[in-house]
């Protein structure tokens, strides 16, 4: 399976971090150039949904650096529909875990019967109202073989960093993405929306690395404008919608798994 780097050409230090680890695992890989604000990345879409954005982050407006980082993702969903085989997605400040040889090795199988499987760690997000319902669901174990667990998850977490996904996958994803409606994270735990299940794999095959922050593909620091008192009124939207996005994620949920039971 290839596995494509996505990587701002400015951003040479994290080029050449990759390049080493990658160079050593022995797997075949290729750089994929980042879209940038600079490239008008709003133009990889047909429209922008501003309401469900807001709903999705509270905030009223992307930035451009959200956009381009889903428009980059995009791009390698439709070069795996067109090579038609799987294919490996990484962003740049990650490298190999202990395991990854192990991991790797089987992923041509499992993905192609899996779909979507992310090859990093969870990351530890909130999903949807998680604060006011904490008893959420546990992860299911699908599949164990050969050392290796396949994990389907009742809420995805957020992160894009390092995955692997099939061209039925691609093909869903594609097709949900025509408009933006938000930041490219949060789209991929929209699994209600595009209906591909998100699988985890453990152990991991990569995690985080320490390497430069001189990337514009995740550029969400910047404070809202306006006082405390209005952030809170613009975030009143959210609640109804995170609780309707609470119960539509467990219901694709028992959908899926209600499926995997049966198989």
């Amino acid at each position: 399976m290839k596995a494509f780097i996505i990587n701002v050409r400015q951003a040479r230090q994290r080029r050449e971090h990759m390049t080493r680890v990658m160079a050593a695992t022995g797997i075949d890989f290729e750089f994929s150039p980042a879209i940038t604000p600079a490239d008008r990345p709003l133009h990889y879409f047909s429209a922008l949904d501003n309401w469900i954005f807001l709903l999705e982050t509270g905030r009223h407006r992307p930035r451009d650096s959200e956009i381009a980082c889903y428009a980059s993702h995009l791009l390698l969903w439709k070069k795996c529909r067109e090579l038609n085989e799987p294919i490996a997605v990484l962003e740049d400040d990650i490298e190999p875990a202990a395991e990854f040889a192990a991991v790797f090795g089987s992923l041509a199988l499992l993905i192609r019967q899996f779909g979507f499987i992310r090859l990093d760690a969870p990351a530890a997000a909130p999903n949807y109202f998680s604060k006011l319902v904490p008893n959420d669901a546990q992860p299911m174990l699908v599949r164990q073989a050969k050392g290796l667990q396949i994990l389907h998850p009742a809420f995805p977490s957020l992160g894009t960093g390092a995955y692997a996904l099939s061209p039925a996958a691609a093909d869903r994803l594609i097709y949900a993405s025509k408009k933006f409606r938000c930041p490219v994270d949060n789209f991929l735990r929209r699994t209600w929306v595009h209906q591909q299940p998100i699988y985890y794999i453990a152990p991991v095959a990569f995690k985080s690395a320490a390497v430069s922050a001189d990337s514009q593909l995740s550029d969400r620091t910047a404070n809202q404008p306006g006082s405390v008192v209005i952030r809170k009124i613009r975030r009143l939207p959210k609640r109804p919608y995170r609780l309707w996005a609470r119960y539509a994620s467990r219901r694709e949920s028992a959908r899926v798994r209600a499926q995997l039971t049966a198989d």
